[in-house]
């Protein structure tokens, strides 16, 4: 079990706010975790959290209105993190 990686698309609407993605990818975290991260740039985040919806990505960086948007129209996502 040791040996297996998780591979993960990560969306990024490609902001400074959500440079950490970037500095783990850089300084070799995921890896260490055994995590093979793609990052998929969009121009927004409600762009790529459309795209979690529609399955093209895993997990994505969006600010809360377009998150709370998507939720309260019945759309069965979480937070996983907060900046």
């Amino acid at each position: 079990k040791d040996n297996v990686e998780l591979e993960l698309t990560v969306g990024d609407a490609h902001l400074e706010a959500f440079a950490l993605i970037y500095i783990a990818k850089e300084m070799g975290y995921f890896e260490d975790e055994k995590l093979k991260v793609d990052l998929k740039k969009f121009a927004y985040g409600k762009d790529g959290l459309d795209d979690v919806l529609k399955g093209g990505t895993d997990i994505t960086t969006v600010y809360e209105t377009p998150f709370i948007r998507k939720r309260l129209e019945g759309n069965d996502i979480k937070i996983i993190s907060s900046l």
